[in-house]
């Protein structure tokens, strides 16, 4: 900058006083400064870029915009320029400008980690799988201890259904920097591992737990006679969600005359949903952008007596908020295994989800409802349509679970019931699907079993219906679940469409998720406990026609006249063990 502008020490002066100002973070009086040093020297790619940057950090897309392209005309091979107009034009949704600069910045310079990052995170965005993984391994290359390429890189693995590559990269991520969201992605990834033990999982959790948070004494609970006992929820899906799609109704029916209820909302762009929750609370508290210290006064101020993480390891700030201890009682409520960590005194399970005498531990005290899911029927969801195999002549079994559950031991195991069934079919539907290496690797899974290519549909088109997502189960009779991470909302979805789900109860909270469904909606006989049981149970499924055709057209009123759809009573159940909490 000083040898660029060393014909203008006027523009000099105020390019170095905006850059000072950024780093004190006054960010309108920089732009004012680099705005007054390009003013004195137009013709400077560097003033002109200065002034872009210093725009974008002060929240003006189009001035940072026009600063950017006038800085690339005079200086068009500058690759940082390439990289960062490439940022700003993904921010305002161009997605198609923020590919062109991002290529053309590692174009200009091939080892610039960050660029080769960003352009795998938008090419990510369009499903071009192959192209994602080239930039990453690019990007690995030029930096190989960068946690933002590496970080990706493992995730990417993970969504393409190989967790145990995956687990070997985040150990390398670990090794080279133990910090708190690697170490969280990893616990994650766990859930997917089909061959991890009980033990091993626990430990992992448990060591997170120790190296990244201290051991903090449980705040004194305030005397509850005489006022309704505060219970504060939170998430960062408060909005259109899966998590608020299962806790809504719940929230709605809260005894309000026994308990305030405040939301703790992390939420970048509230919707529909978001003011729908509003309307249901007694408080809602935007804590979006506040650092885990910050929220944890904010909910030490609000005196709870009960917080409540819902998916809190699916969320960034629930697990740092609770080590930070600010209500009296803390509840998992929705997370699908263990914290490892003594701040979180209860996790809220089933009996179903969680056996008594089964193999997964917790240092949560397990808290079992009667049932844990609440569904309610989604308003895109068209009505169950006919049996397809009365129509086709033979029975099609399916899958819309994500791709990073479709691990090889899930596909030899589709390949059996399969086998087992030879005139049957087998639809396989997620967006991943577009990656030639996991649509190579699925086919090839399946061919060891000796099923014939010709007999499996492999279906990546995206949508962002769900209303047409469902439409998919009209042509599929026998939905097959996956495991270790069972399917959730997508098993829910599945039995409302009137197709019956095949899951294998494993050992874990969410390896059970489907076999609490269809034990509470009154289906137990959908659940194996073995892979002989599972692909049993769907080869007589497949040999009987008419109890298809009947479950088709029963499983959504069982479902929903099942404890699974009864917001109220499980409100009251939930209410019942805050009581008990709170003595």
């Amino acid at each position: 900058m000083r040898k660029a502008l060393a014909d203008s020490p006027a523009a000099l002066h105020w390019a170095v006083l905006g850059t000072i100002l950024i780093r004190l973070w006054q960010p309108a009086a920089a732009l004012g400064a680099h705005g007054r040093a390009a003013s004195l020297h137009p013709s400077s790619p560097e003033t002109q870029l200065t002034l872009a940057a210093a725009a974008g950090i002060a929240g003006d897309g189009r001035m940072a915009a026009r600063a950017f392209r006038r800085g690339l005309a005079l200086a068009p091979s500058i690759a940082l320029a390439h990289n960062q107009f490439g940022h700003l034009s993904a921010m305002v949704g161009r997605i198609d400008l923020a590919l062109t600069h991002l290529a053309r910045a590692v174009a200009l310079d091939d080892f610039d980690a960050m660029a080769w990052t960003a352009l795998a995170d938008h090419l990510l965005g369009q499903l071009a799988f192959s192209q994602t993984e080239r930039c990453l391994r690019r990007a690995i290359a030029a930096s190989p201890a960068s946690i933002h390429a590496l970080l990706p890189f493992a995730n990417l693995l993970r969504d393409l259904g190989e967790p145990a590559e995956a687990l070997r990269w985040f150990d390398r991520i670990v090794a080279i920097d133990a910090d708190e969201r690697s170490t969280r992605h990893s616990l994650l990834l766990m859930l997917y591992h089909p061959d991890l033990s009980p033990e091993a999982r626990f430990a992992r959790h448990r060591a997170y737990a120790l190296t990244h948070f201290p051991s903090l004494p449980r705040p004194p609970a305030r005397p509850a006679a005489g006022r309704r006992r505060h219970i504060g929820y939170l998430s960062a899906g408060f909005f259109d969600h899966p998590t608020a799609a299962v806790t809504t109704r719940l929230l709605e029916c809260h005894d309000r005359s026994a308990f305030e209820v405040t939301l703790f909302a992390h939420v970048g762009k509230p919707d529909a949903m978001s003011l729908r929750l509003q309307r249901t609370v007694d408080r809602w508290v935007d804590v979006d952008g506040m650092p885990p210290a910050a929220i944890a006064e904010t909910i030490r101020a609000a005196g709870i007596d009960i917080l409540v993480l819902l998916a809190g390891r699916y969320d960034p700030v629930a697990w740092p908020v609770a080590a930070l201890r600010p209500a009296p009682v803390q509840v998992a409520f929705h997370d699908t295994a263990t914290s490892g960590m003594a701040a979180i005194d209860h996790l809220v399970t089933d009996a179903v989800l969680s056996p008594r005498h089964g193999r997964e531990r917790s240092t949560e005290r397990l808290l079992r409802l009667p049932s844990l899911p609440l569904h309610e029927l989604p308003a895109y969801a068209p009505p169950a349509g006919p049996l397809p195999a009365l129509a086709a002549g033979h029975v099609t079994f399916g899958s819309l679970n994500a791709a990073s559950k479709l691990n090889d031991k899930v596909l030899r195991l589709w390949g059996r019931v399969m086998a087992t069934v030879p005139s049957a079919r087998l639809i396989i539907r997620a967006p991943a699907l577009a990656s030639p290496r996991l649509a190579a690797r699925v086919m090839a899974r399946l061919a060891e079993a000796g099923v014939d290519g010709t007999r499996v549909t492999l279906v990546s088109a995206y949508t962002d219906s769900r209303q047409n997502l469902l439409q998919s189960y009209d042509r599929i009779d026998i939905g097959l679940d996956t495991f270790p991470y069972a399917g959730g909302m997508t098993t829910f979805e599945a039995m409302c469409q009137g197709v019956p789900v095949v899951t294998l109860a494993g050992d874990s909270m969410v390896g059970r998720w489907g076999a609490t469904l269809a034990v509470h909606a009154g289906h137990p006989e959908l659940v194996a406990e073995t892979e002989e049981a599972y692909v049993e149970i769907a080869r007589r499924l497949a040999a009987d026609p008419e109890r298809l055709a009947r479950l088709r057209a029963r499983l959504r009123g069982d479902f929903l006249a099942s404890p699974l759809g009864d917001a109220r009573l499980k409100a009251r159940h939930l209410e019942r063990a805050y009581r008990r909490m709170c003595r």
